[in-house]
């Protein structure tokens, strides 16, 4: 798997080892030895798992100290027609209304 979708491999590695930070830096260091961007996390476009975004994998916000598993996540924001948001606090009460 690691030969033919090298992304896809990654990102799913990736989210795998996303409560052990070490694990995590090793395997974007060894990503981009292999020519894949690691892209920074992104309240608007990150999804609770490392994701491939093209030839790129998107940085799972499950893996950003002090956010984790415990935060509410919305299902989906993408396309959803709302504004970006700004910090990962701007819609924080609107999330806990839902759960």
């Amino acid at each position: 798997m690691k030969a033919h979708y090298p992304v896809e491999f990654m990102a799913a590695l990736l989210s795998v080892e996303r409560q052990d930070s070490d694990k995590v830096a090793e395997y974007i260091r060894d990503a981009r030895a292999m020519g894949i961007e690691v892209l920074p996390p992104d309240i608007n476009r990150s999804g609770f798992d490392f994701k491939v975004v093209g030839e790129e994998i998107l940085f799972g916000l499950s893996a950003v100290k002090n956010v984790g598993e415990g935060a509410p996540w919305p299902s989906s924001r993408s396309g959803s027609g709302a504004a970006p948001l700004r910090a990962l606090g701007t819609s924080s009460s609107a999330w806990t209304k839902r759960w």
